[in-house]
Order: C-alpha cells, then sequence, then structure tokens
C-alpha cells in the first residue's frame, strides 16, 4: 500500500506540472490583444487566445485549483508512504484532482 502511494504521489506530480503549464500558457499562443496592439504577432497557426473569454478564465482557474489539490494530494501520498495513516484522505484529495484536472480539458474542449 506504501508503494502505492509513492506511485500515486509521483504520478500526480506529473499532473501538477501539466496543470502549471496549462495555467501558463496552454498552447504558447500570443494574446489577441498583444496581436492587435503590435506587441507580439501570431506564430504559423495564425491562432491567439482571447484572454476576455470566459473559457479562458475558467480554464486557468480550474488548473490552479486542481494543480493545488493535486499538490497537496502529492504531499499527503508521501506523508501516508511514510507512516501508513491517511489513506483515506488521500484518495479522497486524488480524486478531486483528477476530478479538477479532466475539468480542465472539458472545459477547454467546449
Amino acid at each position: 500500500m506504501r508503494a502505492l502511494a509513492v506511485l500515486v504521489s509521483l504520478i500526480l506530480l506529473f499532473g501538477v506540472a501539466v496543470m502549471v503549464i496549462v495555467v501558463i500558457n496552454p498552447d504558447d499562443l500570443p494574446l489577441c490583444d498583444d496581436v492587435a496592439s503590435g506587441e507580439a504577432v501570431l506564430g504559423p497557426t495564425n491562432e491567439c487566445i482571447d484572454s476576455s473569454s470566459g473559457v479562458y478564465t475558467l480554464t486557468r482557474v480550474a488548473a490552479g485549483a486542481a494543480g493545488l489539490v493535486g499538490g497537496l494530494a502529492a504531499l499527503l501520498g508521501f506523508y501516508v508512504a511514510a507512516t501508513g495513516r491517511r489513506g483515506g484522505t488521500f484518495v479522497k484529495l486524488t480524486v478531486a484532482a483528477v476530478v479538477l484536472g479532466a475539468l480542465v480539458f472539458l472545459i477547454g474542449e467546449v
């Protein structure tokens, strides 16, 4: 059980890294406001991110929450591995992090 907690914690840390990248800039695209003001140029795909979009804001908020909950779950996983206690809380936090992470991608598909 303790080895599984370490494995799940490492997977959660990878997921947290992905969520941080999503929050920073999902596709390394310039903001449409920057393109309009001349501060940035469009890439080869001629796409930009509309930062005034509610979908963009919701994605960033959900990704931040998923990263935070996932980080806490990973830390708790290492605690569970070391002590063998708080396994139920670890499972609940892990499920919450996965649900929030899935929500990020579902919102992004809208």
